[in-house]
């Protein structure tokens, strides 16, 4: 039985708790020495906490995977060491699993890479995307059965390495964390309403919270997640730092209900937590029949970085800005085939003041090299704009290009249905968590009757469904032509 399966046939899972604190209270992680440096020296110290876990009753116990990028080793002159550290941590908790003979399962974590995101710093997401790579390859050879991305404060760090990690292994399990301060955001501003919705249309396990604040006000971040996720949830609060306990298993156990009622279906600890606290979350599970009460929001979710903006029936219709477009514009095409972006970042200001709800971006012109360009406009905007972008080219190595530099979700302008283009977009859709827009015509062109524009759009719908993407994340456009262009328009669109 996969990690998968387990979690629908019980219809929970119980996680871990802290390392690091136990560490400490057991006297072995002292002051200049890092976790990954201790894991080759005491590499015991990490099989009793990983075998503690998995008596209290864990599912699954991560290994000390979580400082172990080449560029957090790096901090620690450890970073010529990397496959032997991930792979020694990868080791304690297998041979953790086997001394509990228990049925359980091994998971890593992995954490931030250190580096940052404009604009605070110029780092590009392909190139985060290239440090997980190394990570993501020794980890998935070595074989665990899922991996956890935990503590991240940048949503477009982690789906960087989601995407890294997935690239690795197409079937892996994966579940997607942000950590969130008191005020209900990120660092970078990023909501909880951003990472349910960013993860929603990608193949995670889960998304959640882990660390950051307690068993109470993780709550009401819980429910936020929940009104804009069906996926199962991750509960993961902090108990306190440095072996001291601020909360106990029993303010845990107090919230538990609230976390189920959002979509809470993954329970465990981070700072501070012990496995008394795993063994308190594990007793009162068992036998529990868990269902969500939090109704979810219906439409078509996009997002920016730090703001969701939906569509649907009954919902009031969205201004698209379709200004960021070189057609006709000698100027801003000059300036593209350059390498700037001045006009694109002053059009999109204008649109955004105007009442756009979403940008549309189009750079396709002679001389402009899409595929280059296309992730460092993505990237400008959205660290700018709070408008979720929308991505318009008929390239799918263009469309790719942007949704790999892309930290929330896009909508994809467009596809019809065609076949094969048809269903590498719908890949793309999946694969980085996308919405797309689809046009109900073929490769014969825009039908003239209603009766096939439906044909069209149906077929589109259970192509989307048939690529595991939801038909809320399908948009079709009915291609409304002028009366100027055909007078039997207005009876067809009616």
């Amino acid at each position: 039985m996969s990690i998968s399966e387990r979690l629908r046939k019980q219809g929970y899972l119980v996680a871990d708790g802290a390392t690091g604190t136990e560490l400490i209270k057991a006297g072995v992680l002292k002051k200049g020495i890092s976790p990954e440096q201790l894991l080759l020296e005491k590499p015991e110290a990490f099989v009793k906490i990983h075998k503690s876990y998995y008596d209290a009753g864990s599912d699954y116990v991560v290994a000390n995977n979580f400082g172990a990028s080449r560029t957090k080793l790096e901090e620690w002159n450890l970073d010529a060491r990397i496959r032997e550290i991930n792979i020694a941590a990868i080791k304690c908790v297998k041979k953790a699993l086997k001394e509990s003979g228990k049925n359980a399962f091994v998971a890593s974590s992995v954490g931030p890479s250190g580096k940052l995101l404009p604009p605070l710093a110029n780092v590009t997401m392909p190139e985060i995307i290239d440090i997980y790579r190394e990570q993501a390859e020794i980890i998935c050879n070595e074989g665990v059965d899922l991996v956890v991305f935990e503590t991240f404060t940048d949503i477009r760090e982690l789906k960087a390495a989601y995407i890294a990690f997935r690239e690795a292994d197409a079937k892996l399990s994966l579940g997607a964390c942000l950590t969130f301060d008191t005020n209900g955001r990120t660092l970078l501003n990023n909501t909880p309403e951003v990472l349910a919705v960013a993860f929603e249309a990608t193949d995670v396990l889960f998304t959640g919270v882990n660390c950051s604040v307690g068993p109470v006000e993780i709550t009401s971040v819980i429910q936020r997640m929940g009104e804009y996720t069906n996926k199962p949830v991750i509960v993961k609060p902090n108990a306190g730092v440095e072996g001291h306990s601020d909360f106990s298993p029993s303010d845990y156990i107090e919230q538990l209900d609230q976390w189920i009622a959002a979509g809470g279906a993954v329970f465990g600890g981070c700072c501070g937590s012990t496995p008394e606290y795993i063994s308190a979350i594990a007793g009162a599970l068992k036998g529990k029949k868990l269902k969500k009460k939090l109704e979810y929001k219906k439409g078509t979710h996009l997002a920016s970085l730090s703001k969701v903006v939906t569509m649907g029936r009954d919902l009031p219709a969205l201004m698209i800005g379709e200004r960021i477009n070189p057609t006709n514009k000698k100027d801003m095409i000059a300036e593209l085939a350059a390498g700037g972006l001045d006009a694109v970042k002053d059009v999109a200001k204008r649109q955004v003041a105007d009442g756009a709800d979403l940008l549309d971006v189009n750079i396709g012109a002679s001389g402009v090299d899409q595929e280059k360009l296309m992730p460092k406009v993505f990237s400008t905007l959205s660290s700018v704009f709070d408008a979720p972008l929308v991505v318009d080219s008929t390239n799918p190595v263009v469309i790719e290009a942007a949704l790999r530099s892309y930290g929330g979700k896009a909508l994809i302008n467009s596809t019809s249905a065609e076949k094969g283009k048809a269903s590498a977009v719908f890949d793309l859709a999946r694969k980085y968590g996308a919405a797309v827009i689809g046009l109900a015509m073929d490769e014969k062109g825009i039908p003239m009757t209603a009766e096939e524009r439906l044909e069209h759009a149906t077929w589109l719908k259970n192509k989307a469904i048939e690529k595991n993407l939801s038909p809320d994340n399908l948009i079709i456009d009915t291609l409304t032509l002028s009366l100027s262009s055909n007078q039997k328009e207005s009876m067809e669109t009616i």
